[in-house]
């Protein structure tokens, strides 16, 4: 399979409202009121729709604080990446920002902020229908989802070097797999710590789920594919996560990982479940403790009824009185 890089579903991006999956924005749709951060960061950056354009705003991730907010007269926003509210956008650093503008015509804008000031940097706009997928840590490359076709069937991923100020002319492909399509929607993304490589898990479109990964830095991919979870109902509900190492792991929920990628190899195994804890010992008269209790009980409620009946009918010495 040799799968571009990004998606079947940015047919979604097509669309100049914000696209919405399962529970999360599509690729090319609006990441909404999460935004975006990156792993160390005391931020997180917000861009809200407001009359006549769009409010950014740095919010402090501890306390909820709004750290720095600029307007733009632009209709802007933070672009998603897959179904569980990932986002993209912000260099591993934290110092620089891009945003999207809706997708309308031929052309497509990106603005790249400076998030110290909030300052526009510069503008990025591109002849062709183009959907942000993912930035390098030092922002030096932006990965593109080009469209080349009205319904999506047809684009490539492109890289665009920020310094030069043009589009790669080579796609980034998986060179194992460079000519078969990539098919599917994107269900889930994490980042490595270093915010070099972008993990993201589709759903194969009909054929086994996969992993993408995405070297942002050598402007490469590997698709890993995970056969294991052909057929399965409930891939929607699924998660990449980083686990010991680096590894990349696909949780059932929020924490029960399944499978495990290595991140060099990316060979993909089976996490083993945890061991349920050991019974307690049978001492072979369990059933009696509950009785024994309630016989004890019962025993020193009695006693006190007792001692209490001798207090009371025990004659009083008034002389031993102290008035």
């Amino acid at each position: 399979m040799s799968r571009l890089a990004a998606l079947t579903v940015v047919v979604f991006a097509l669309s100049a409202a914000p696209a919405w999956g399962s529970g999360g924005p599509a690729v090319g749709g609006d990441a909404g009121p999460l935004g975006v951060t990156a792993d160390g960061l005391g931020a997180r950056y917000v861009a809200q729709h407001v009359q006549g354009g769009t409010l950014l705003e740095a919010i402090d991730r501890d306390g909820g604080a709004i750290l720095n907010s600029r307007f733009f007269h632009q209709n802007l926003m933070v672009p998603g990446v897959a179904f569980d509210g990932s986002a993209t956008g912000l260099t591993a650093d934290g110092t620089t920002l891009v945003l999207a503008s809706p997708l309308r015509g031929s052309s497509t804008r990106f603005t790249v902020v400076d998030t110290r000031r909030l300052g526009v940097r510069g503008v990025i706009t591109l002849r062709g229908r183009f959907a942000l997928d993912a930035v390098a840590p030092d922002g030096a490359r932006l990965y593109l989802v080009e469209l080349l076709s009205a319904d999506g069937t047809r684009y490539a991923v492109r890289a665009y070097d920020m310094a030069a100020g043009r589009l790669l002319r080579a796609p980034v492909v998986d060179p194992t797999e460079a000519d078969e399509p990539m098919r599917g929607s994107p269900i889930s993304r994490v980042m490595s710590t270093d915010g070099r490589w972008a993990y993201t898990l589709y759903d194969g479109g009909g054929k086994a789920p996969f992993i993408h990964a995405l070297d942002t830095v050598r402007a490469q991919a590997k698709c890993i594919d995970l056969d294991a979870l052909a057929g399965r109902q409930d891939l929607l509900d699924m998660r990449v996560d980083l686990g010991d190492g680096g590894a990349v792991v696909v949780q059932e929920g929020a924490t029960h990982a399944i499978l495990r990628v290595d991140p060099r190899t990316f060979a993909v195994s089976r996490v083993r479940p945890a061991a349920p804890p050991a019974p307690a010992a049978d001492s072979g008269v369990g059933w009696l403790e509950p009785t024994l209790g309630a016989a004890v009980l019962a025993l020193l409620a009695a006693g006190g009824l007792w001692a209490g009946r001798r207090r009371r009918d025990r004659p009083v010495d008034l002389g031993q009185l102290r008035l």
